[in-house]
């Protein structure tokens, strides 16, 4: 990489390898695919008609490369949540965007069976899209929960069901497969429970 050339996730390979995904200095996403001793083997670089961020990078169940991340239309404020997919080669298969509303940070991406899950917030809601492995919407779900905090993470339950935490404040929330929230919910903070979406100060 070069000045103004930026990394924003990596993950390995099973080989032993790398993939990197970042920026230019022109706004278009790269991604790199780097050796063992991390030098590069190949670097790709996909340009659209947004203003992108490729915040997470994974492999996913078909053995492909997916990116997800952030897309805004230029000259407009309204922010959606943007995924990429490739080949292990760095093909483009096929690129998407999910409205999620009009103002998102960085999501978390979740790989799952058959397609994958992104969790990000649309202000103080919690914003999920659950997509197949083809990119299409299966569905999506605001979570007027007032989190206080954008989401951190986001991993898959023993019941299919979703665990997402957020960031700023201690708010730990458990929903279905569907993306509903549970009716209740205990979380442990060191000395006392606390019930379902309170913050802990």
């Amino acid at each position: 990489p070069v000045l103004n050339e930026y990394a924003w996730d990596a993950v390995e390979t099973v080989d032993s390898q790398y993939f990197v995904t970042g920026n230019d200095s022109q706004g278009r996403i790269l991604l790199l695919k780097l050796d063992a001793a991390g030098n590069t083997i190949w670097m790709k670089k996909f340009k659209n008609n947004y203003q992108t961020q490729p915040n997470c990078i994974a492999l996913t169940s078909d053995n492909c490369c997916l990116i997800a991340g952030t897309s805004t239309p230029h000259n407009t404020n309204q922010t959606h949540f943007y995924a990429v997919k490739t080949d292990m080669d760095g093909t483009l298969i096929w690129e998407k965007t999910f409205a999620a509303g009009n103002e998102n940070y960085r999501p978390e991406l979740q790989i799952l069976e058959s397609g994958f899950l992104i969790a990000g917030n649309n202000q103080d809601d919690i914003v999920l899209v659950k997509a197949s492995n083809e990119g299409e919407l299966i569905w999506s779900k605001i979570l007027d929960i007032q989190s206080q905090g954008s989401v951190s993470s986001v991993d898959v339950c023993e019941d299919g069901g979703f665990l997402l935490t957020s960031r700023y404040c201690f708010t730990l929330i458990k929903t279905d497969s569907m993306g509903c929230v549970k009716p209740t919910l205990l979380a442990v903070d060191g000395e006392r429970t606390v019930s379902q979406n309170e913050t802990i100060t």
